[in-house]
Protein backbone atom coordinates (compact mmCIF):
# COMPACT_ATOMS: atom_id res chain seq x y z
CA UNK A 1 0.00 0.00 0.00
CA UNK A 2 1.50 3.24 -1.15
CA UNK A 3 1.88 5.62 2.00
CA UNK A 4 -0.27 8.54 0.39
CA UNK A 5 -3.32 5.82 0.52
CA UNK A 6 -1.98 4.84 3.85
CA UNK A 7 -2.22 8.35 5.13
CA UNK A 8 -5.70 8.84 3.60
CA UNK A 9 -6.96 5.92 5.43
CA UNK A 10 -5.60 6.64 8.58
CA UNK A 11 -7.19 10.27 8.49
CA UNK A 12 -9.84 9.02 7.37
CA UNK A 13 -9.92 6.66 10.75
CA UNK A 14 -9.31 10.09 12.66
CA UNK A 15 -12.57 11.56 10.79
CA UNK A 16 -14.46 9.10 11.82
CA UNK A 17 -13.36 9.18 15.68
CA UNK A 18 -14.06 12.76 15.71
CA UNK A 19 -17.71 13.03 13.64
CA UNK A 20 -19.26 9.82 15.09
CA UNK A 21 -18.33 11.78 19.01
CA UNK A 22 -19.22 14.93 17.85
CA UNK A 23 -22.66 13.20 16.77
CA UNK A 24 -22.82 11.60 20.10
CA UNK A 25 -22.40 14.56 22.25
CA UNK A 26 -24.57 16.81 20.02
CA UNK A 27 -22.21 19.15 19.38
CA UNK A 28 -21.52 17.95 15.60
CA UNK A 29 -22.14 21.94 14.05
CA UNK A 30 -19.85 23.44 15.99
CA UNK A 31 -17.21 20.56 15.20
CA UNK A 32 -17.64 21.05 11.75
CA UNK A 33 -16.91 24.67 12.14
CA UNK A 34 -13.75 24.32 13.61
CA UNK A 35 -12.86 21.48 10.94
CA UNK A 36 -13.92 24.45 8.12
CA UNK A 37 -11.71 26.45 9.94
CA UNK A 38 -8.63 23.94 9.92
CA UNK A 39 -9.09 23.22 6.22
CA UNK A 40 -9.32 27.07 5.20
CA UNK A 41 -6.61 28.11 7.56
CA UNK A 42 -4.42 25.30 5.06
CA UNK A 43 -6.29 26.60 1.99
CA UNK A 44 -4.74 30.54 3.17
CA UNK A 45 -1.08 29.47 4.07
CA UNK A 46 -0.57 26.06 1.80
CA UNK A 47 2.72 25.33 2.98
CA UNK A 48 1.82 24.94 6.35
CA UNK A 49 0.94 20.86 6.01
CA UNK A 50 4.47 20.79 4.18
CA UNK A 51 5.95 22.47 7.52
CA UNK A 52 3.89 19.90 9.69
CA UNK A 53 5.03 17.16 7.84
CA UNK A 54 8.80 18.67 8.16
CA UNK A 55 10.85 16.31 10.28
CA UNK A 56 13.55 19.09 11.06
CA UNK A 57 11.02 20.76 12.66
CA UNK A 58 11.34 20.12 16.49
CA UNK A 59 8.05 18.54 18.15
CA UNK A 60 7.78 21.07 20.82
CA UNK A 61 7.98 24.13 17.64
CA UNK A 62 4.77 22.02 16.32
CA UNK A 63 2.86 21.74 19.57
CA UNK A 64 3.14 25.31 20.56
CA UNK A 65 1.82 26.31 16.83
CA UNK A 66 -0.98 23.76 17.61
CA UNK A 67 -1.40 25.43 21.68
CA UNK A 68 -1.28 28.92 19.57
CA UNK A 69 -4.15 27.64 17.12
CA UNK A 70 -6.34 25.77 19.72
CA UNK A 71 -7.45 28.77 21.98
CA UNK A 72 -10.26 27.73 24.17
CA UNK A 73 -12.41 30.03 22.42
CA UNK A 74 -11.75 29.25 19.22
CA UNK A 75 -12.49 25.23 19.06
CA UNK A 76 -14.95 22.70 20.85
CA UNK A 77 -13.29 20.38 23.33
CA UNK A 78 -13.59 17.98 21.02
CA UNK A 79 -11.84 19.21 18.41
CA UNK A 80 -9.10 20.33 20.78
CA UNK A 81 -8.44 16.97 21.94
CA UNK A 82 -8.42 14.79 18.85
CA UNK A 83 -5.84 17.84 17.90
CA UNK A 84 -3.60 17.05 20.80
CA UNK A 85 -3.90 13.02 19.89
CA UNK A 86 -3.00 13.37 16.40
CA UNK A 87 -0.36 15.77 17.93
CA UNK A 88 0.83 13.26 20.58
CA UNK A 89 1.09 10.23 17.41
CA UNK A 90 2.65 12.86 14.89
CA UNK A 91 -0.01 12.25 12.84
CA UNK A 92 -0.61 16.46 12.26
CA UNK A 93 0.87 16.61 8.76
CA UNK A 94 -2.37 14.31 8.31
CA UNK A 95 -4.52 17.57 8.83
CA UNK A 96 -5.28 18.40 4.92
CA UNK A 97 -6.56 14.73 4.43
CA UNK A 98 -8.47 14.35 8.11
CA UNK A 99 -10.15 17.45 6.82
CA UNK A 100 -11.40 16.65 3.70
CA UNK A 101 -12.58 13.07 5.15
CA UNK A 102 -14.36 14.82 7.69
CA UNK A 103 -16.62 17.36 5.69
CA UNK A 104 -16.84 14.53 3.27
CA UNK A 105 -19.07 12.30 6.30
CA UNK A 106 -20.52 15.84 7.17
CA UNK A 107 -21.54 16.45 3.49
CA UNK A 108 -23.08 12.56 3.43
CA UNK A 109 -24.59 12.71 6.29
CA UNK A 110 -26.80 16.09 5.21
CA UNK A 111 -26.82 14.25 1.54
CA UNK A 112 -24.44 17.04 -0.42
CA UNK A 113 -21.80 15.91 -3.05
CA UNK A 114 -19.60 17.41 -5.10
CA UNK A 115 -19.62 17.28 -9.03
CA UNK A 116 -16.85 18.54 -11.46
CA UNK A 117 -17.79 20.39 -14.43
CA UNK A 118 -14.97 20.72 -17.55
CA UNK A 119 -16.44 23.18 -20.25
CA UNK A 120 -14.04 25.33 -22.89
CA UNK A 121 -16.03 28.42 -22.02
CA UNK A 122 -16.90 29.76 -18.58
CA UNK A 123 -20.42 28.29 -17.41
CA UNK A 124 -23.07 31.26 -16.83
CA UNK A 125 -24.63 31.15 -12.98
CA UNK A 126 -27.89 30.18 -13.95
CA UNK A 127 -26.77 27.45 -16.26
CA UNK A 128 -24.80 25.79 -13.15
CA UNK A 129 -27.65 25.93 -11.11
CA UNK A 130 -29.79 23.96 -13.47
CA UNK A 131 -27.28 21.45 -14.36
CA UNK A 132 -26.70 21.10 -10.24
CA UNK A 133 -29.79 20.46 -9.88
CA UNK A 134 -30.60 17.68 -12.24
CA UNK A 135 -26.96 15.94 -11.52
CA UNK A 136 -29.09 15.90 -7.48
CA UNK A 137 -31.77 14.98 -9.11
CA UNK A 138 -30.28 11.99 -10.88
CA UNK A 139 -28.42 10.63 -8.22
CA UNK A 140 -30.71 11.49 -5.59
CA UNK A 141 -28.96 13.68 -3.40
CA UNK A 142 -30.59 16.66 -1.83
CA UNK A 143 -27.36 19.00 -3.02
CA UNK A 144 -24.28 19.04 -5.22
CA UNK A 145 -22.13 22.02 -5.38
CA UNK A 146 -20.13 22.20 -9.02
CA UNK A 147 -16.37 23.04 -9.41
CA UNK A 148 -16.36 24.68 -12.76
CA UNK A 149 -13.32 24.79 -14.72
CA UNK A 150 -12.44 26.25 -17.86
CA UNK A 151 -10.41 24.11 -20.16
CA UNK A 152 -10.23 25.07 -24.24
CA UNK A 153 -9.47 21.61 -25.56
CA UNK A 154 -12.61 20.52 -25.08
CA UNK A 155 -14.13 22.54 -27.92
CA UNK A 156 -17.72 22.61 -26.54
CA UNK A 157 -20.40 20.56 -24.67
CA UNK A 158 -19.28 19.38 -20.94
CA UNK A 159 -17.35 17.09 -18.97
CA UNK A 160 -18.93 16.03 -15.45
CA UNK A 161 -16.95 13.67 -13.28
CA UNK A 162 -19.46 12.68 -10.52
CA UNK A 163 -18.40 10.18 -7.78
CA UNK A 164 -16.98 7.17 -9.73
CA UNK A 165 -18.02 8.75 -13.14
CA UNK A 166 -17.30 10.53 -16.35
CA UNK A 167 -19.76 11.66 -18.48
CA UNK A 168 -17.96 13.28 -21.36
CA UNK A 169 -20.98 14.65 -23.61
CA UNK A 170 -17.95 17.39 -24.84
CA UNK A 171 -17.31 17.90 -29.01
CA UNK A 172 -13.61 17.11 -28.31
CA UNK A 173 -14.72 13.70 -26.69
CA UNK A 174 -17.42 12.96 -29.48
CA UNK A 175 -14.60 13.74 -31.95
CA UNK A 176 -12.54 11.10 -30.40
CA UNK A 177 -15.32 8.10 -29.83
CA UNK A 178 -15.31 8.81 -33.62
CA UNK A 179 -12.03 8.82 -34.65
CA UNK A 180 -11.82 5.52 -32.64
CA UNK A 181 -14.83 3.78 -34.89
CA UNK A 182 -13.42 4.90 -37.80
CA UNK A 183 -9.80 3.28 -36.84
CA UNK A 184 -11.55 0.43 -35.36
CA UNK A 185 -13.13 -0.48 -39.17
Amino acid sequence: MSNTLLHHKIALQYARVLFQQAQESLCLEPVVADIQAISHLFEQVTELATWLNNPSVPASERKSFLVEQLDSDKFNSLTRRLLVLMEEQGRLGLLPDFCSAFLALWDELRRVATAEVTTAVPVPDELAERLAERVAQAYGYDKVHLRCQVDPAVLGGVILRFQDQLLDGSFSGRLDRLLSRYTAN
